[in-house]
């Protein structure tokens, strides 16, 4: 019988010895109505690290008022105590070449072709988008499906574990359980989202 996302996910943790938690052994999880997605799936996994801890979390969710779902894997951390603005660093694509959209450059022509920045604040995007950021996330992205690294508010009502209001991760749109993806993830990801320092604010 093949084994879910889950079962595969909670073998990888037991083998490399990381404490994980799953919305199958959660036994509190509060739905409250500012909730607007109702968590039916998600897996944590915590990743300690010499200068943070992280944690590998996959959440498939669905909103029955909206009829839409949101699914998404990554590694996040606490980033700050204030609520940041909202911001993402992501490779550029072609398509993004057509977009009239506003997004921040850093002056580096070669960067700026390569790198799309998307953040209401201009001096925050500056402040934690460097050179050496974007030239990491591209090779990183060469490695493993498109990536990209996030600040938001805290948005993981399931994951007690982080208590800042605002994080930091990378993050896609599926679940990665391939063990070699998550062992490039877990390794290279968090080298990438540690040259970003906390903001404490």
């Amino acid at each position: 019988m093949e084994k879910s996302s889950i079962e595969i996910l909670t073998q990888f943790a037991k083998k490399n010895n990381f404490e994980c938690w799953t919305s199958r052994n959660l036994k509190r999880h509060y739905i409250t109505p500012n909730d607007s997605f109702l968590n039916s799936k998600y897996f944590i996994m915590e990743i300690p690290s010499d200068a943070h801890t992280y944690y590998y979390c996959a959440s498939d969710s669905f909103a029955a008022k909206a009829f839409s779902t949101s699914t998404y894997s990554g590694i996040y951390r606490g980033f700050s105590n204030l609520i940041c603005p909202s911001l993402k660093i992501r490779k550029r694509f072609w398509v993004d070449h057509l977009s009239f959209n506003r997004r921040i450059k850093l002056g580096n022509p070669e960067f700026d072709k390569s790198v799309q920045i998307q953040c209401n604040d201009r001096n925050f995007a500056q402040n934690v988008a460097s050179l050496k950021v974007g030239s990491e996330l591209l090779k990183f992205n060469d490695c493993i499906s498109p990536f990209d690294i996030i600040i938001e508010p805290n948005f993981m009502s399931f994951n007690a574990q982080i208590e800042s209001k605002s994080i930091i991760g990378m993050e896609t749109n599926s679940w990665i359980i391939n063990e070699d993806e998550l062992g490039l993830l877990l390794n290279k990801g968090i080298k990438l989202l540690n040259l970003i320092k906390n903001k404490p604010y």
